[in-house]
C-alpha cells in the first residue's frame, strides 16, 4: 500500500509492504559445520536434521534483514510525514487567525445593511465602488473559511495516514524480532547436534591452534573513538563471495573471502566486544565479536590470534593475523556479518558493510 498526502501538503511515498514470502527471499546459506566441512548425508538422520536446523536459520536471518530494511524505509517516511504535518498545523493556524479578523471586521461593520453603507459614500461616483469593496471582503472571508475546512480535512487525513503508517512499522518491528527469536531457536538445536557430530566433522586447526597470551591491540586505524567502520583486511584480492556455490561447500558460501598471504593484519570492522576467539573445526582459529549495532562479525582461518573472549576492541584494533588453518584452500579471510553470533545466522556481508559505509 502506498500512503501519499493530498491537497496542499507536499506529496511523497512513504513505503511499499514489502512481501516477505520465502520464495523472494535470497538462497540460504551454507550449513555444514564450520565454512564448510562437507558431511556425508548419506542415510545420516542427524546430520540431515543439522542442515535442516541450518537452512532454516539462514532463511530467517534473510527475512530478519528483510523486515529490518523495510522498517528503516518506513521510519524515514513517518519522520517526512510528521514534518508535513506539523507544517500543515502552522497553515492552519494562520488561515483561521485570518478568517477571524476578516470576521471580526465585518461584525463590527455589519450593524448597516451593504447597499446602506455603499449609499452613503459621497460622492456617488463611490457607490459601485463600495459595493465591489463590501462584496470583495464577503468573497474573501467565504474563500478563507473554504480554506480553513480543507487544510482541517487534509490535516485530519495525514494524522490517519501517520498512525497507519506507525502501526506497519511497529509490525515490521515484531516480524524482525521474530525472525531474530526464530533464528536463535534454530540455532540452540543445531548446537545441541552440532556438538554431538563434532568430531566426525570438524576439520583440525592446522596453525596457531593455541593463542598467544592476551595482549592489547595495535593502535586503531581510525579515531580513538572507534565510531567508524573499516575493511577487516588490506591489499586484498576478493576471491569466494557469499552464496556461492563450490565443491568445499556443502551448499552455498556463507560470507566474503578475501586473498591474502599468511601474516596479513587482520582488523575489527567496527567497535565491539569479542564473544568468542579459538579454533572452530572447519573455520580454523576464528574470532567472533558483538558490535554495538546488535550484529555479529566474524573473521575465519587465521593463523595467530591477538584478542580473547571479551576483550574490548576498536574499529581498526588489529585482532589477528590470517592464516590458512581448518578447512581452507589457501591462506585468506573469511568474513562474515551475522544476526547472532552462531553459524547459519549470515547475512551478505558485502551489503551489510555497505550500509556501514565501506565498500569492498
Amino acid at each position: 500500500m502506498w500512503f501519499t498526502l493530498t491537497g496542499r501538503s507536499r506529496g511523497f511515498l512513504l513505503c511499499t509492504v514489502l512481501v516477505l514470502g520465502l520464495s523472494s527471499l535470497p538462497p540460504p546459506a551454507a550449513w555444514a559445520d564450520g565454512e564448510g566441512g562437507r558431511v556425508n548425508v548419506s542415510g545420516a538422520g542427524p546430520e540431515l536434521q543439522l542442515q535442516r536446523l541450518y537452512d532454516e536459520a539462514s532463511r530467517a536471518a534473510q527475512r530478519h534483514e528483510a523486515y529490518r530494511r523495510s522498517a528503516e524505509t518506513q521510519t524515514t517516511a513517518l519522520r517526512l510525514l510528521r514534518a508535513d504535518l506539523a507544517r500543515q498545523r502552522r497553515d492552519l493556524r494562520e488561515l483561521r487567525d485570518d478568517a477571524g479578523e476578516l470576521a471580526r471586521i465585518q461584525y463590527r461593520g455589519g450593524l448597516l445593511s451593504d447597499t446602506l453603507w455603499a449609499l452613503m459614500a459621497s460622492p456617488r461616483r463611490d457607490l459601485l465602488w463600495n459595493l465591489s469593496l463590501v462584496r470583495s471582503a464577503h468573497h474573501t472571508l467565504s474563500a478563507s473559511v473554504q480554506r480553513v475546512r480543507r487544510n482541517m480535512v487534509e490535516l485530519t487525513e495525514s494524522k490517519r495516514k501517520a498512525s497507519a503508517g506507525l502501526r506497519f512499522l511497529r509490525k515490521l518491528q515484531q516480524q524482525q524480532a521474530a525472525a531474530k527469536r526464530d533464528i536463535q531457536a534454530k540455532l540452540r538445536q543445531a548446537r545441541a547436534l552440532r556438538q554431538a557430530l563434532r568430531t566426525a566433522a570438524a576439520a583440525p586447526c592446522r596453525d596457531g591452534t593455541t593463542p598467544p597470551p592476551l595482549e592489547l591491540s595495535a593502535p586503531s586505524l581510525l579515531d580513538p573513538a572507534g565510531s567508524q567502520w573499516t575493511l577487516p583486511v588490506h591489499g586484498y584480492v576478493l576471491s569466494a563471495g557469499f552464496g556461492a556455490d563450490g565443491s568445499r561447500w556443502a551448499r552455498r558460501h556463507t560470507g566474503q573471502d578475501f586473498a591474502v598471504p599468511v601474516g596479513t593484519p587482520v582488523h575489527a570492522v567496527g567497535t565491539g566486544v569479542v564473544v568468542a576467539s579459538g579454533c572452530d573445526g572447519a573455520f580454523g582459529n576464528n574470532i567472533v565479536i558483538r558490535h554495538d549495532n546488535g550484529y555479529y562479525t566474524q573473521y575465519a582461518h587465521l593463523s595467530v590470534l591477538r584478542v580473547s573472549t571479551g576483550h574490548n576492541v576498536r574499529s581498526g584494533d588489529v585482532i589477528a593475523l590470517s592464516g590458512d588453518s581448518g578447512n581452507s584452500s589457501g591462506p585468506h579471510l573469511h568474513f562474515e556479518a551475522r544476526v547472532t553470533p552462531d553459524f547459519g545466522s549470515a547475512v551478505n556481508p558485502v551489503i551489510w558493510m555497505h550500509e556501514h559505509g565501506v565498500n569492498f
